[in-house]
Formats: C-alpha cells, structure tokens, sequence
C-alpha cells in the first residue's frame, strides 16, 4: 500500500495498539487521537513514527484536515 494514506485512530488502547502495528506494516500513517495527555505520551513512547494527539476527536478536527479514513 501507499505511504500516502493517512488513517485516523480514535483512542490508544490495546486494540488500537495492535491496528498501529498493522497499518505500519502496510506502510499506511496512522494518526492518533486521544482524549488525555498522558495516553498520548504513552502511546508516542511506544510507537515513535506514529503521529499523536491529545484533546480528543473534536478538538483535533479544530485543527487538522480530517483524513479519508478512520477507525
């Protein structure tokens, strides 16, 4: 797959981890939202090439273009 695709990742739980791993594998970029900030530190220590932000869904789209895909 393309590294073009940018997929939006609501929440950073276990479940979510494992589809980090996946999309990476697919050379997709996943883009994490969170609702809190250490969740968001958490998941950015674990996972470097991963984009990740706090503040949750609403205040990210404030912000930031929503992506073609999400989860």
């Amino acid at each position: 797959m393309s590294n073009n695709i940018n997929v939006l990742v609501v929440g950073a739980g276990k479940i979510a981890q494992e589809q980090f791993k996946i999309l990476l594998a697919l050379n997709v970029n996943p883009i994490v939202v969170t609702r809190g900030l250490d969740k968001a530190r958490q998941t950015q220590c674990l996972f470097e090439n991963v984009k990740v932000f706090d503040g949750g869904v609403e205040n990210y789209l404030l912000e930031n273009k929503c992506p073609d895909y999400s989860i």
